[in-house]
């Protein structure tokens, strides 16, 4: 069967060659995202490659091509719902695209992807917006070639899913990037809105074949490259206004150096209140699964004024419209001065009291991060910005004991209550009153007994504000070193805003903080992701909240101590083998040993040791997801590096029921991201 499938759309995908490729998510505007690959499609142009007579000509001849090109990514849509390993083997034998890389291609049972149509165009007479209309409007359904048609009723002949009444929905985007001119984005976005929003019902149809239906998501849009001047922000406000969906907006905070400061501050606020949608009324708010726009990424520049930050930070502390934030925070040497003001302003728009009863924000990523000193973050700048000193229960958080926490009636009293014992579901709704962020005991207000204590890790902060923290330093060559990269407000920081953090992730090689420093300042941590120079781990601790545990006492251990690590999370009592779900090792970044006498021992001599502890590490532990290990091309003759390509794969685990994948390759340039409920 899969060759008569293969048969069959070999001839099809002879549209596609040089058409489609597969793009890995990897910006800082795609900061943990799904782990998904992009599969891009170029959609033809008119003229493509040929002289014509007539318009007439070129228009029949452009919309046979388009037409051509939908229909072959719609019957290989259909034969994925077959088979799919023929659905690949079509798109690396046939098409040329190369879905895995690096020795991934034979661990990976099933690869994501989404599919998008790359609209920007090779020249300033391109009209790809029409093509756009073309490829998901009507014309899908209304235009059917004969060929389609045939092809399609032999594929159905192989299998008996393939119904009349089956609809296969594609969902697909359109990204346009920051090379377009503000004209084009405009064509762009009034061809999105004249697409029908379902399928036209024509009376009397009949079905005779299954449909496979492209559907046009909110689109991705790149304005990263284009300063902000007046028809920067008009065009923006014009689009808001109409309506305009999108599914990621990248913008660069930065003001055309040829206006006045007058000007460049109305500009500015007049752009940030359409990037943040601020000028829309309540009660014209969509539903949150209809956000305008989910995610968006500001580039701040180091050349950023004060006052031009402050603007960005204020809208930013009212806006209603996106839950996903992120922040490049670009800054050089030569502006690390403004590193304090900079984070004033961001406890302001991000954690303050007023951030969290305004803005919608959930998740928020902090990237390059150059300086984050402890004057920067000092502990007056929480009690001021981001802290509720105050014993006035109408500005109290809200809180719920965790079940078994312990209740002290009064200062001092040696009595206490379980929460599971004397208190209902209902009564262990509190208020935290008096929170300085840094007492082991907290007072709280409970319903029938008053103001009591219990332990701030036996609470869990609810309502409003940030939930999901990123903070990425720069690794940039001029802050590569330890030296030069001062992150030593990072204790401040989650001291001040850890506790109603329930995702967390640090990425940056030098970090001020073990383990169970973090846990000890985020007790409410459902997931916490750190990337260090050598090995990135991801944590999982939603076992200990559901059974009401506190989070458990990492211990402090050498990341870099590949054998020992091995060795603890052989232990299936270890909390730390029962915790990391995702590893990766980027042993390129080993470096050679020197005993006491002098004596360097290259990391290429033993690096075959550290892969075998991994190995036996394998054998015993069943909580690991996913292992990535990349390791230097250099150190290897091809015979043994296909050696442990093929161990590592054999430890590989399928099924439903505790599944884990491997990614072993000699890459030292691939990054991947990870599914992670970090910005979901």
């Amino acid at each position: 069967m899969d060759r008569d499938l293969k048969t069959i759309l070999d001839p099809w995908c002879q549209a596609l060659n040089n058409r489609i490729s597969v793009e890995w998510m990897q910006n800082d505007r795609d900061v943990w995202c799904q782990c998904q690959r992009r599969l891009v499609v170029k959609l033809p142009e008119r003229g493509e490659g040929a002289v014509f007579t007539s318009g007439e000509e070129e228009d029949a001849l452009f919309k046979k091509e388009l037409r051509r090109v939908r229909e072959a990514l719609a019957l290989l849509e259909i034969v994925r719902q077959v088979s799919y390993d023929v659905w690949r083997n079509l798109l690396e034998d046939s098409c040329g695209v190369r879905l895995g890389q690096n020795g991934e291609g034979d661990f990976e049972a099933s690869i994501p992807f989404e599919l998008v149509l790359d609209l920007n165009p090779k020249d300033e007479d391109c009209a790809h917006h029409l093509s756009l209309i073309l490829f998901c409007g009507n014309d899908q359904w209304n235009t059917i070639s004969p060929e389609y048609s045939n092809a399609l009723g032999e594929i159905g002949r192989h299998d008996h899913r393939l119904t009349a009444d089956l609809d296969i929905v594609v969902n697909v985007r359109a990204i346009i990037a920051s090379s377009f001119n503000l004209d084009y984005f405009s064509q762009v976005c009034g061809s999105v809105m004249e697409l029908p929003s379902r399928r036209e019902t024509r009376q009397n149809e009949v079905r005779r074949l299954p449909h496979c239906i492209f559907v046009l998501q909110p689109m991705i849009a790149d304005f990263s490259k284009l300063v902000v001047d007046l028809n920067v922000s008009e065009t923006m406000a014009k689009w808001v206004k109409k309506g305009t969906l999108f599914s990621q907006l990248s913008v660069r905070v930065e003001i055309h150096p040829d206006l006045n400061e007058q000007d460049a501050r109305v500009v500015l606020g007049q752009f940030m209140r359409a990037v943040f949608r601020l000028d829309q009324r309540d009660n014209e708010r969509p539903p949150a699964q209809e956000r305008w726009c989910p995610s968006i990424h500001l580039t701040c520049p180091s050349s950023l004024q004060p006052v031009q930050f402050e603007a960005m930070c204020s809208a930013i502390i009212e806006n209603k419209a996106v839950a996903r934030l992120s922040i490049s925070l670009w800054m050089f040497r030569e502006h690390l001065s403004k590193s304090a003001h900079w984070w004033k302003w961001l406890a302001f728009a991000l954690f303050s009291r007023q951030a969290r009863e305004r803005s919608i924000l959930k998740s928020v990523a902090l990237m390059n991060i150059n300086k984050m000193s402890s004057d920067d973050v000092a502990s007056n700048l929480f009690e001021d910005e981001l802290v509720d000193v105050s014993y006035e229960l109408d500005n109290a958080s809200h809180t719920t004991l965790k079940p078994n926490a312990c209740i002290r009636l009064a200062d001092g009293c040696e009595l206490t209550l379980s929460s599971d014992g004397a208190l209902t579901a209902n009564q262990r709704s509190t208020n935290a009153v008096g929170d300085d962020n840094v007492s082991e005991w907290m007072t709280v207000v409970i319903g029938g007994y008053g103001r009591c204590q219990v332990k701030r890790s036996d609470l869990v902060f609810r309502g409003n504000g940030i939930t999901s923290l990123y903070l990425g330093s720069n690794k940039g060559d001029a802050f590569e070193s330890e030296s030069s990269s001062d992150l030593s407000g990072l204790p401040n920081l989650l001291s001040a805003v850890g506790a109603r953090l329930n995702f967390l992730t640090l990425d940056g090689p030098y970090l001020e903080m073990t383990e169970s420093e973090i846990l000890r300042v985020c007790p409410n941590l459902v997931n916490l992701v750190v990337c260090r120079s050598v090995v990135e781990a991801r944590f999982n601790f939603s076992r200990y909240h559901e059974n009401g545990q506190q989070l458990p006492q990492l211990g402090d251990f050498e990341w870099d101590d590949i054998a020992k690590l091995a060795a603890t999370l052989r232990d299936k009592d270890n909390p730390l083998a029962q915790c990391v779900v995702r590893l990766r090792f980027r042993l390129y970044n080993m470096v050679d040993t020197c005993d006491r006498n002098g004596l360097v021992t290259s990391y290429q001599d033993r690096i075959t040791s550290d892969l075998d502890s991994l190995l036996d590490m394998l054998r015993e532990n069943e909580t690991l997801e996913y292992l990535e290990i990349s390791v230097p091309g250099s150190c290897f003759e091809a015979d043994v590096y296909n050696k442990y390509c093929q161990l590592f794969r054999g430890r590989q685990r399928t099924g439903s029921g505790n599944p884990l994948l491997i990614y072993f390759h000699g890459s030292e340039n691939v990054t991947r991201t990870w599914d992670t409920e970090v910005f979901l």
